[in-house]
């Protein structure tokens, strides 16, 4: 018995939800007719998660492009990584994405994304591999 897959998706859109909530983005996304949009993720998978155990999702910003937030997701039990999901997630309203500069500026945050780390640096080129696929 163990938490399956789908269910970790599922609840890394819930902590992306409250993240958009407690940061001020929802008042902005209402107001301004966005919509929030996975366009990628990927998976890591350390140790199972029992039925019954406490754990919780550390959602963080690692980097913002023209386009989207690359945001890391954690599962955490007992200060362990449970289970490591990194997403690239878009905001589109009624004329198109709407720009992570745009975002902060209006939820006062800073608009100067941190430095893209090493590891993810490959990100964009396999995003852009699979998306050659798509329309083939």
């Amino acid at each position: 018995m163990h938490m399956t897959n789908s269910r970790y998706f599922a609840l890394m859109d819930l902590a992306r939800t409250e993240l958009i909530l407690r940061n001020g983005i929802a008042k902005q996304m209402f107001k301004r007719q966005w919509q929030p949009v996975v366009s990628g993720a990927t998976m890591r998978f350390k140790r199972a998660i029992r039925p019954f155990q406490k754990f919780t999702v550390e959602t963080q910003a690692l980097y913002w492009d023209d386009k989207g937030f690359y945001l890391e997701q954690r599962f955490v039990a007992d200060g362990k990584t449970l289970a490591l999901g990194i997403v690239k997630a878009v905001f589109v309203g009624p004329s198109g994405i709407v720009t992570p500069q745009e975002i902060c500026r209006l939820v006062g945050a800073d608009e100067t994304s941190p430095i893209m780390p090493d590891w993810l640096a490959s990100w964009p080129d396999v995003e852009n591999a699979i998306e050659d696929r798509l329309v083939a």
